[in-house]
């Protein structure tokens, strides 16, 4: 009895801090800098897998001196829709782009080699990682 109702409090609890954070708190654009980003691409609601994507290319990234830098964006609201719509953006994935003078120059995709090897952390982590260094 008393678990049943400390289950429904935390469950209520849960669903209210949901519905603040994603009806209420602000979405910002995501601001890409000129030079070299990898841009973390993923929904509001995030799984397990958007995290894993973001962790691994963040660690990558961190590795970069500086020389990169990370963003992370949500693709589907719109403040950061000419960018989804642009890179064709419907899952959770890292776009590498090359900016200057606020003008995107270069850009690579890595959907496909991300999905592929969702399932191996060690071969999605040499995919971005290869990636980035010849970026």
């Amino acid at each position: 009895m008393i678990f049943t109702r400390i289950v429904r409090y935390a469950a209520g609890i849960f669903l209210i801090a949901f519905f603040i954070t994603a009806v209420w708190m602000p979405h910002e654009q995501a601001v890409i800098p000129d030079g070299r980003t990898a841009v973390i691409c993923h929904s509001t609601e995030r799984c397990i897998t958007c995290r894993k994507i973001e962790d691994i290319t963040r660690g990558i990234v961190d590795g970069q001196n500086g020389k990169v830098h990370f963003v992370s964006l949500e693709y589907n609201i719109p403040e950061n829709k000419a960018f989804a719509e642009q890179f064709n953006i419907g899952t959770a994935t890292v776009i590498l782009v090359e900016k200057k003078n606020g003008e995107i120059v270069r850009s690579v995709d890595l959907t496909e080699p991300i999905w592929e090897n969702v399932n191996d952390n060690n071969a999605m982590r040499s995919v971005i990682e290869n990636a980035v260094i010849r970026f």
